[in-house]
Order: structure tokens, then sequence, then C-alpha cells
């Protein structure tokens, strides 16, 4: 895969579920109330040093971080009131591997993640996916498009579509992010769902593209703290 923009900021306890969170799980999870039914990766980003990040989930599919020059991943012990520490990302190719090939076809899914970012270039929260045809990737970061919508609004691209939500967040501020997908007769984008802070943040923008992510591992596996582009 090829890094196209990396997280500036830091991320905390980053998870991802088989299934679909209703909104009272979503809230609990932004109030430190985890659920862990369908829960198959988790990162708490407890650690505090290393270079490995465990995780927590039914896959036990613990990440890597890379450390490239100059500045490689950092840890730090400013976190969300009811945590304990969280990963900065700050450099481009920073990012935290794993190789777990992610929630794939149409399957519902769930991707929560605690954030605090001032960015305002490409970037990429956490993703997996094949980038060379329409529908087969899924990435999840803020939105950089003046023309898509607010700039610091949370987006998810599935290659050629795209959805943004309404509220802008890269404040520097301490934020829960909830990305949440349920399966139907006709799975599309349009299907998903944006949670901030616990509370449903409505799509402000759309272009409708089916969901049917596909990945074989390898380099496009799930990764945090850059946009992998790239086919498996």
């Amino acid at each position: 895969g090829t890094t196209m923009g990396y997280f500036p900021g830091q991320l905390d306890d980053v998870r991802i579920y088989d299934r679909e969170l209703s909104a009272e799980e979503v809230a609990q999870l932004s109030a430190a109330a985890p659920t862990p039914d369908g829960l198959v990766m988790h990162f708490p980003l407890d650690e505090g040093n290393g270079t490995l990040a465990e995780d927590l989930g039914s896959g036990d599919n613990d990440g890597t971080l890379i450390a490239p020059a100059p500045i490689p991943p950092t840890w730090s012990d400013d976190a969300p009131d009811h945590l304990t520490n969280s990963l900065i990302f700050a450099n481009n190719n920073d990012l935290l591997y794993t190789d777990y090939a992610g929630v794939g076809g149409t399957t519902s899914r769930s991707v929560t993640f605690w954030f605090k970012t001032g960015l305002n270039f490409d970037n990429g929260i956490i993703g997996w996916g094949d980038a060379s045809l329409d529908g087969l990737k899924w990435h999840a970061r803020l939105n950089t498009s003046a023309a898509d919508g607010p700039v610091g609004a949370l987006r998810l691209e599935i290659q050629n579509g795209r959805t943004v939500a309404t509220t802008a967040v890269n404040d520097g501020q301490w934020h829960h992010g909830a990305i949440v997908f349920e399966e139907d007769a006709d799975p599309d984008i349009s299907d998903v769902v944006f949670y901030l802070d616990g509370e449903l943040d409505p799509v402000n923008f759309l272009t409708s593209v089916p969901i049917n992510t596909i990945n074989t591992g390898g380099p496009l596996a799930v990764t945090l703290g850059g946009r992998l582009q790239g086919a498996a």
C-alpha cells in the first residue's frame, strides 16, 4: 500500500465491531461503559511505551508501531478523562500496522475511536481494504475538502464513494467518533451513520456507491494513523 495522508494528532481506545452498534451503545462507549458483544478488534492504547499495541478484541491481532525518521510514534499520558494513555501520530508513515483483514463484504460493522487533532490536510484515522475498484475499501478520516462539506468533520471513503458528517472537530480537543453501518438488502454508503461524542451527527454530503469491502490482508490490513491506497 501507499500512504496518502497521515493523522497529525492523537488516537485512543480504537474499536472495531462486526455488527451495528445501537445509538444507546454508542452513547455508552463515549461515556466509558463499553460493550464486548461483537468486538473483533480493540486497541486501548494504554501501554505508554514500546512498539507493540495489544489487541483485546476477539481476534487477538496485536499491532506494531512503525517508527520512521524523523519522528517515531509517541506515547502520551494526555488522554480522555477515563483513559490512561494515548498514541501520538506526527509523521508521514507514522502508523500502527496489524495483520487483521478487517470486516469484509457487506457485513454490518461499527468503528469507534477517541481522537484529538487540529488538522486541515489529507489524513487517515483507520482503514482497510482494496482501493483499486469502487466500494472495496473502508477508510475513516476527517474531511479536508470544502466541496464535500465542513473541513474537519468525520468522513468515510469506500473508493469513489464518500460520506461526510456535519460537525467540524479539528479543534484540538478530545472527541469520541463512531461510524456505523447496518447491512440491508441494498448495502450502500448511504446506510452509514455518524456519531460524535455520543450523539448522532447528521450526514452533510455523500456520493452513493455500493459497499463490498475486500481485503486479502498484508499491506491493506487494518492500519491506524494513515490512509493507505492500492490493491491487495
